[in-house]
């Protein structure tokens, strides 16, 4: 589609909507707030339009809301901790966007996530401990913004992960060893960071004995920033 100009407000009268789908457009301005109205909404695509300022915190009211995808715009402002209030919620794409501050530890209430994007943002600070609720989470993308400190502990408690993209961003210390108990693991990206040590065998073993097919990290090089027997790519 091609439509332009803004969401109307009058989108909040449309109260039975479940599944709202206006991705791939050209809308403009702001997220109106009267979407908060649309009490039974399972599904928000907005992906791909030219939406600007915080996400309206009439959203998190959203209680029914399984999926929410907000990628490719423009929009700014914090995550707030309202955030968790979207304890349904199985997919959050906020993606390609501009939001900055820090991860809500909130983030742990949305328990039922299994996707979880904020690559591609200006987000600071360290990935709250909280995350590690995520129980049902598959897919990780941190990656492409301005996150640093060292990952959490127990990071292993997402033993459903797939994929984690930690790249390019201010990550520091050592790669820890309980990576290695994530045997579902099939693509890990610790690349343009400030890991230290030694990737543990632990983590190597994913590759010859369960799912790992894709490790890279800071190993290229004459002087590595970190040492690597087994990835599949390695960055100076």
């Amino acid at each position: 589609n091609d439509l332009t100009g803004p969401i109307p407000s009058t989108i909040g009268e449309l109260v039975s909507l479940e599944d709202l789908r206006l991705g791939t457009n050209n809308f403009t301005g702001t997220i109106p707030p009267e979407i908060s109205q649309l009490e039974v909404l399972s599904t928000a695509y907005l992906e791909y339009n030219a939406l600007t300022g915080p996400i309206p915190w009439q959203v998190y009211n959203l209680k029914e809301l399984d999926e929410l995808h907000l990628y490719e715009n423009y929009l700014t402002g914090s995550l707030p901790y309202q955030l968790g209030e979207l304890r349904d919620l199985e997919i959050m794409y906020l993606d390609n966007n501009e939001f900055t501050g820090t991860i809500p530890a909130t983030i742990g209430d949305c328990d039922d996530l299994t996707e979880l994007f904020l690559h591609s943002n200006e987000l600071v600070g360290t990935i709250p401990a909280q995350i590690i609720h995520l129980q049902d989470l598959t897919h990780l993308r941190l990656d492409d913004n301005q996150l640093n400190g060292p990952l959490p502990d127990h990071m292993d408690r997402l033993f459903k992960l797939e994929r984690m993209y930690l790249n390019h961003n201010k990550f520091s210390g050592p790669v820890p060893e309980s990576l290695g108990t994530m045997k579902y693991l099939e693509m890990v990206r610790l690349h343009e960071n400030h890991f230290s040590g030694q990737v543990p065998a632990e983590v190597c073993s994913l590759k010859d004995d369960h799912n790992l097919k894709e490790l890279q990290a800071d190993c290229g090089g004459t002087s590595p920033q970190i040492v690597c027997e087994c990835c599949t790519e390695c960055f100076e």
